[in-house]
């Protein structure tokens, strides 16, 4: 088993493994699966994994660029694997904090960012390798989408956001029904609008 942190002079106890994480019991289960993904892989592909995943994030990064400002972008305009979403001027406007966003996206069934992490007040989106362009833009237009929702719908509906489906009643069923129906007519758009 892992051990406790070292003593005050550094040293951990005779005969006593250091700790496996920051934490003094810290779990080794971690280590088989980050072992194993990293031989399924191989150099090549996990080479490739990390260009997707730093593609992905540019990607997203340069289509939520006019609508918020992307914190820790290079000269270029560039992020590495993640890029965070400056919120608080949104905040400071309307209210509206990236917790309810977070939460809100939630309701629409996409996986919440990052939140306040590593600055606060701000979203940090991270697409994986395995994510493709629809469901980038999926991604995008729902955070667009359930702000000018909020918006529509009253301020309420989205700082309000975490709705169990339980309470959901016909109107806020039928307003979430048209907002997937508006981010799925947006992504098949521009689709066909890249199509040759």
């Amino acid at each position: 088993m892992p051990g406790r942190a070292p003593r005050e002079d550094g040293r951990l106890p005779a005969g006593q493994p250091g700790p496996v994480s920051a934490a003094p019991f810290g779990s080794a289960s971690i280590l088989p699966i980050s072992t194993l993904y990293i031989m399924m892989m191989g150099a090549e592909g996990l080479r490739r994994a990390t260009q997707v995943a730093i593609l992905n994030a540019n990607y997203l990064a340069t289509r939520l660029a006019p609508h918020y400002p992307i914190l820790y972008a290079g000269v270029n305009g560039r992020v590495a694997h993640e890029c965070i979403l400056d919120v608080r001027p949104l905040k400071e406007t309307s209210g509206i904090s990236a917790e309810d966003i977070a939460k809100r996206l939630m309701d629409y069934g996409f996986h919440a960012p990052t939140m306040s992490f590593p600055v606060a007040g701000t979203l940090m989106v991270e697409p994986t390798e395995s994510e493709g362009v629809a469901e980038l833009e999926g991604s995008r237009h729902a955070v667009n989408l359930s702000l000018v929702s909020g918006v529509r719908l009253g301020d309420y509906v989205i700082i309000h956001a975490g709705y169990a489906i339980e309470k959901l009643d016909q109107a806020e069923a039928d307003a979430t029904l048209a907002l997937f129906a508006e981010i799925a007519h947006a992504v098949q758009a521009e689709s066909r609008s890249r199509e040759p």
